[in-house]
């Protein structure tokens, strides 16, 4: 694994510049719980093991165009009543699409929406409520517009390093002040909270815990009929406007997964197909014709040769 994006004294310089965030230790804890389930979501992705550090949380005493030196990737997201800002680099934003072999804007997507919903779903253990979460399009700010961006005291920075093979990115979260307030817990849900509790203590200790009786009723069913045999076949013409992927298979062949993973550009395998020979046309994996390759405009195109009997490319049709 890569060395970490930030040095043990950078750490140490984040948290005690950024003065008490013991008042935000259970946001602390959410972000830390979410780690669980956003570094699995990160392994879906690569075939490199993934490491992620933090959270380091740190009060924001500047605006975010000092915290951020270029130009960064901003994705706004809701959870429950509060808004944050997830924040890429731009450059490790791109670094990580080229990575992925996709789009900047796909890219940033991928890395915030599963960890954004295991977010939500940490804040709202924490908090005893459901809170749900929302994501906006990612967004390219240039340093001045970050620069433009509100940031009031006490507002907060999380940071963590996410690393793999020799790569190493910073992902970030800007939380608003006012959002804090939101997620914080409102004196009334605590207590509804603890009285939720109160139900499995009784359990434990032998209490009996009644609940109002269910209002049950007999479900009546109406008998299905089946299609009168005697009007004959159904027209096919009521699924005629199905869509259907079709597809061309030139040939196949079998590799192990050692040979897959060793492709590269310009490297060559044999079909099990003599050369020459007619095409398959397959819908939903069953030939339905044989046809030969042709180009129509510039675009490869195919002559059908021969057709499968309809009661063989239909199942279900008269015949079979």
């Amino acid at each position: 694994m890569a060395d970490s994006i930030l040095s043990q004294a950078e750490i140490d310089a984040l948290l005690s510049r950024g003065g008490a965030v013991e008042p935000h230790a259970q946001l602390t804890t959410a972000f830390k719980s979410a780690l669980v389930g956003t570094t699995a979501h990160f392994q879906v992705l690569m075939p490199h093991t993934v490491q992620i550090e933090g959270p380091y949380v740190e009060q924001v005493q500047q605006t975010l165009d000092v915290l951020f030196m270029e130009d960064a990737v901003v994705m706004p997201a809701m959870i429950g009543e509060g808004v944050l800002f997830a924040v890429l680099a731009f450059t490790e934003a791109q670094q990580f699409a080229d990575y992925l072999g996709g789009g900047l804007k796909w890219a940033v997507q991928t890395i915030f929406e599963g960890w954004i919903q295991h977010l939500a779903d940490s804040l709202s253990e924490v908090n005893g409520r459901y809170m749900p979460y929302q994501l906006k399009e990612p967004v390219r700010l240039s340093r001045k517009q970050l620069g433009q961006m509100e940031v009031e005291a006490g507002s907060l920075l999380v940071r963590h390093a996410v690393c793999w093979s020799k790569n190493c990115i910073e992902v970030c979260f800007f939380i608003p002040i006012a959002t804090l307030g939101r997620w914080s817990p409102h004196p009334s849900e605590k207590a509804a909270r603890g009285t939720k509790q109160a139900a499995p203590a009784a359990r434990r200790t032998g209490k009996a815990v009644f609940s109002p009786p269910l209002a049950v009723r007999t479900a009546v069913f109406t008998e299905l009929s089946s299609p009168d045999d005697t009007k004959g076949d159904l027209p096919l013409d009521l699924v005629e406007d199905v869509l259907l992927d079709v597809v061309v298979e030139l040939g196949h062949t079998t590799m192990t997964l050692q040979e897959l993973m060793e492709l590269e550009p310009h490297t060559t395998f044999a079909l099990q197909k003599p050369a020459g020979d007619p095409v398959e046309v397959l819908v939903s994996g069953n030939c339905i014709a044989k046809a030969e390759v042709t180009v129509v405009n510039d675009n490869f195109g195919i002559r059908i040769l021969d057709i499968v009997p309809e009661k063989d490319r239909i199942p279900g049709s008269p015949g079979v």
